[in-house]
């Protein structure tokens, strides 16, 4: 039905949620993750400028991802984690759902409507 799933983050308040719901369908539907973190430019800007905010974000999804992979661990579920630079998150989204040839897409899109604390799903 969907084998392969791609979880979407950018480390606010509601990723480890996001991330347990992905692993939570995944375990049931017997599929594996993608979880991708995006990483946007340290200026906030259009121009890319990877400085010091960059590298924390980078050292937050360091941490955030070893809390990841002992999630997939326990629910059983074969996980990889990437990282995605960029300011666009739904085109972001949409290439890597390509590239990895994931299925089913769960992100948090406040920009496009929808709260901060829930994830949308595309499949």
């Amino acid at each position: 039905m969907f084998p392969h799933l791609l979880v979407a983050i950018d480390g606010r308040a509601g990723t480890p949620r996001d991330v347990a719901l992905g692993f939570r369908i995944a375990s049931r539907i017997g599929a594996r993750v993608t979880v991708l973190f995006i990483v946007t430019p340290a200026n906030g800007g259009t121009q890319p400028s990877w400085g010091p905010r960059s590298q924390d974000a980078i050292d937050a999804g360091e941490r955030l991802f070893r809390h990841v992979r002992q999630m997939a661990a326990t629910a059983g579920v074969p996980c990889v984690c990437r990282y995605a630079f960029g300011n666009d998150a739904e085109m972001i989204v949409r290439e890597a759902s390509t590239a990895h040839r994931c299925d089913l897409v769960l992100f948090n899109a406040p920009a496009a409507g929808v709260p901060e604390t829930g994830a949308t799903v595309l499949g």
